[in-house]
């Protein structure tokens, strides 16, 4: 019964001040205006934002954007979808396609301004990157169907939580490595895309690479939770010790927008050292 009678005086408050509420005042100065009970003391007083863990947030459909919420816990769920950006708890609000971290502007942000540079450095041991283990999908051509399943490790999956904060992500798509096709006793990688969102992802690219160009990346398609297909050209980087390659790729969307996207690898005999680096251009 208070329920019902807070609830009524609520909306007689607000049909009273041209649908503004007032909380513990009778002269709300917004929409929602929320007075202290007690501006001292030890009562608590503030507003508690909805308590989630990261799996509840990556599952929720039918998000209006703005919607803000608190991760209690990323125990659950994983940094894939909508949950792309959830590696740790925190405030987060919802951007029409993705939550993202209230009050910071991490590296994995999808939001490039124009002119805008990120750049991170991975370090993943040596050993563990090595060895094939797991499952993954990979691309093996440019369209949505051309997809096999692989058992080289990829470097994300590796990754410390610290670096997997690192990532680069533009419009879906995650900078990364995967162990190379070549025979396990050669130390090489592929650079690579991972499509992080739950639907196909087109794009072109052409790069110019230490050893090989790629030319014939126009109208590629990427499927969804896939490693993409080539963007050096023979899809290797040779990282046996004192050795090192890199690739230049220009990545563009339908929409317009142009990316200027490097991938770098290096190794000792403990660690591979991965750079990723990429610029907005239009």
């Amino acid at each position: 019964m208070k329920k019902r009678i807070l609830l009524l005086s609520l909306m007689i408050i607000s049909s009273a001040s041209y649908a503004q509420i007032g909380i513990n005042n009778t002269d709300p100065k917004s929409t929602f205006d929320i007075t202290a009970k007690t501006t001292t003391g030890s009562t608590p007083e503030g507003l508690l934002i909805p308590r989630v863990d990261r799996l509840k947030a990556q599952t929720m459909t039918g998000v209006v954007t703005s919607t803000l919420i608190y991760v209690s816990t990323v125990a659950t769920g994983s940094m894939t979808g909508t949950a792309v950006n959830i590696d740790y708890e925190g405030y987060y609000f919802f951007d029409g396609r993705l939550w993202q971290k209230l009050g910071s502007s991490p590296i994995s942000s999808p939001g490039f301004a124009i002119g805008e540079i990120k750049s991170s450095r991975i370090v993943i041991d040596a050993a563990s990157f090595s060895a094939n283990s797991g499952s993954r999908i990979m691309m093996t051509g440019k369209s949505a169907g051309n997809t096999s399943t692989i058992s080289r490790q990829a470097a994300y999956e590796l990754a410390s939580a610290a670096d997997k904060s690192k990532y680069i992500i533009i419009n879906g798509l995650r900078m990364d490595f995967i162990k190379s096709w070549r025979p396990t006793a050669v130390a090489s990688v592929s650079p690579k895309l991972f499509n992080t969102t739950s639907g196909t992802i087109n794009y072109n690219t052409s790069a110019l690479s230490t050893a090989d160009k790629n030319i014939a990346g126009m109208n590629t398609t990427i499927a969804p939770n896939a490693y993409s297909y080539q963007i050096d050209g023979n899809d290797d980087f040779t990282t046996d010790l004192n050795e090192g390659e890199y690739v230049n790729a220009m990545i563009t969307f339908s929409d317009g927008q142009w990316y200027n996207c490097t991938w770098h690898a290096t190794r000792d005999s403990n660690n591979y050292y991965f750079y990723m680096t990429a610029q907005r251009l239009n």
